[in-house]
């Protein structure tokens, strides 16, 4: 559900975010993709309560829980044991569970942290945990190459894929919100006593600024991670299919 950047070793979880623009929730055209493909959304490992209430997850993981160290589901393995090179998670006992998730993990400029938010969903996905089925938002279609790289046996190039054919528009944090309408007022508070050139500047500023926030400039990616029934994997290319493609271009 939100985006943020790693702190060293461990994951800050924080909304989707460009360094450039601020912080951003999925859009929510996304948010609908996910919840039509799937069904429901029973899992969004990287949120908090204020940004579920647009995914409408029925359990979260927030940045106290910390979905790089925790164990997502019962009877799982802990994330720390997963992305521990020395521990063999190939030798753990598949689980024939059937939930789904939705998944925008958490970056950082080496690109690490999203690599291991995919090797742990991945790991889900294929050991059964996640065999409901899952979506996985990359915000920026550079993650196609950077995850062919993460460690993971399967990338998003191995699944069904959608890449929108226009910036969708992400959900501004009320954290940003809050951060432009302070630069609004100090621009409004300036414009009382400027002239000239500058008045002409300010008045540009302040009329960016109340038309709200611009949405960060990337190109995104969707991957389906689908179910592992055959049946319900069918209906659900099929809707990732019809509903991506009102959005953009989808490989099956």
């Amino acid at each position: 559900g939100r985006r943020g950047r790693a702190a060293g070793g461990r994951c800050e979880v924080k909304a989707q975010h460009s360094s450039a623009t601020g912080v951003w929730g999925t859009a929510r055209e996304l948010v609908d993709l996910a919840r039509a493909t799937l069904g429901r959304i029973d899992l969004d490992p990287f949120s908090d309560a204020a940004w579920n209430a647009t995914i409408g997850a029925d359990r979260i993981l927030t940045e106290r829980d910390d979905a790089f160290r925790c164990a997502w589901f019962d009877n799982a393995p802990t994330a720390a044991q997963l992305l521990d090179a020395s521990w063999d998670a190939e030798s753990f006992a598949r689980e024939p569970w059937r939930s789904t998730a939705i998944v925008n993990g958490p970056g950082d400029p080496t690109g690490d942290a999203i690599k291991r938010a995919w090797r742990l969903t991945e790991w889900h996905h294929r050991a059964g945990f996640l065999g409901g089925g899952c979506i996985w938002i990359a915000f920026n279609v550079g993650q196609l190459q950077t995850l062919q790289n993460s460690g993971a046996p399967r990338s998003l190039l191995s699944f069904p894929l959608l890449i929108t054919s226009s910036r969708v528009r992400y959900v501004e944090s009320p954290a940003t919100e809050r951060t432009r309408l302070a630069k609004l007022a100090d621009v409004e508070r300036k414009l009382r006593t400027a002239t000239g050139a500058r008045a002409k500047l300010l008045r540009s500023q302040a009329s960016r600024l109340a038309a709200g926030a611009t949405a960060p400039p990337h190109a995104s990616a969707v991957a389906l991670l689908p179910a592992h029934d055959p049946r319900e994997a069918e209906r659900q290319r099929a809707i990732f299919a019809l509903v991506g493609g009102r959005l953009g271009e989808v490989r099956l």
